[in-house]
């Protein structure tokens, strides 16, 4: 580990030292002000650890399973295993303000496996599967529920097709549902979960992205649409590869990456491609936007670094990049952005997993700690930053 940190470190300094109009090495002093009082709670499939932002050092460790999360006003409301709660805390070990437990002592249980949770004007809505021992088969279900008061509003049941993405455009809720190899989307009434409009797509959907008057869907395939609340196809894009990968929309563009190495941009109303930047030979790890600026996670296995690149949305090139050198022996490599910092969790394939935060803007690393959890290849994160809650999740 100390070796590992030492160059980490090292590879800092030298990018700083080359970056300086004077070419002289500069030491500064790292400003982790508003890092003092932040937390993080971060969760696998079976555990939630919590951790101090400022050191990385660790607070408490539960087994708990949380499944989505959301922010509301200022709390975290979280889907923990056969329960919704509303709390003050990441870890809803604080106030809590409401709660909604599915466990009535039937013979009723939940798959909250494909859940997903969102909020809009105040109003949580959830989807999942119900599964009664009396009925023939599962089946299905949406559930609106009052953000303030834990109040139920509506729930919607049907059969066959499961709801695996949920989205809000215009007062609309549009859901992608599955069954067996078949794909739709539904546009549904945002009162009541009732149907107004179907498509029925012929590949599979990784992501529905909600703008301004359209939502952006990414298929499984090399596919990218644009459609509206009523499901009319504003416009179809396709990449030179299949598995077209995370995505957002920046200003008038919709940026996003794929398999086939290269991060596209595109004009948001037209579907035409503003610029595309190739990453050859490099596999992205992670992609996220802040305001009118892109940034990109690479791993070169040739010499197995992470390049944290800057991009100029305007036409795709490098502001600036650094690297900086991968866990040699990680099977699991994930990354959780939140304000100007990424937490890098690394679960080797001997000894503990490691966490990082690193603040990207200024290009150093805050800390390096052990984190007690495994199993990381998809991981929730509550933060609590100053007055700034987020609710996250690495990519997958």
């Amino acid at each position: 580990m100390r070796t590992y940190k030492l160059l980490f470190l090292f590879l800092c300094i030298i990018y700083v030292s080359c970056n300086n109009d004077d070419d002289t090495a500069v030491n500064e002093e790292i400003d982790t002000s508003n890092l003092v009082n932040a937390t993080a709670s971060v969760a696998t499939f079976n555990t939630l650890a919590t951790i101090d932002l400022e050191t990385g050092n660790p607070i408490t460790t539960q087994n708990e399973r949380l499944i989505a999360s959301v922010t509301y006003e200022n709390s975290f409301i979280g889907l923990l295993e056969n329960r919704i709660v509303r709390n003050s805390d990441v870890d809803f070990l604080g106030e809590q303000l409401w709660e909604i437990d599915f466990v009535d002592g039937s013979d009723i249980e939940f798959d909250f496996n494909r859940s997903q949770m969102l909020i809009h004007n105040g109003v949580l809505y959830l989807n999942y599967v119900t599964e009664n021992p009396s009925l023939p088969s599962p089946f299905p279900t949406l559930l609106a529920v009052d953000a303030t008061t834990g109040t139920t509003i509506w729930v919607e049941n049907q059969t066959e097709y499961e709801f695996t993405r949920i989205a809000i455009l215009n007062n609309r809720m549009i859901t992608v549902e599955t069954f067996n190899n078949e794909t739709r989307i539904t546009s549904r009434d945002i009162s009541d979960g009732s149907i107004l409009n179907q498509w029925q797509v012929d590949e599979r959907i990784s992501h529905i992205i909600p703008g301004a008057n359209e939502i952006i869907v990414m298929s499984w395939s090399n596919k990218v649409y644009s459609i509206d609340e009523d499901l009319s196809i504003n416009w179809t894009f396709e990449t030179d590869n299949s598995n077209v990968q995370r995505g957002a929309i920046v200003g008038n563009q919709f940026l996003f990456h794929s398999r086939d190495e290269f991060i596209y941009a595109l004009d948001l109303q037209t579907g035409f491609i503003n610029w595309s930047q190739h990453l050859p030979d490099l596999f992205i790890s992670d992609f996220f936007t802040e305001n009118t600026t892109a940034w990109s996670v690479t791993r070169d296995f040739s010499d197995n670094t992470f390049l944290i690149n800057e991009l100029d949305i305007t036409n795709g090139t490098a502001n600036s990049n650094f690297a900086i050198p991968a866990l040699n022996d990680a099977s699991e490599i994930e990354f959780i952005n939140f304000d100007d910092y990424l937490l890098i969790i690394s679960d080797p394939n001997t000894g503990a997993t490691r966490s990082q935060l690193l603040n990207y803007k200024t290009q150093n690393l805050i800390w390096e700690n052990e984190i007690t959890i495994d199993n990381i290849s998809i991981l929730r994160a509550n933060i609590l930053l100053e007055n700034n809650r987020y609710a996250l999740s690495s990519f997958f």
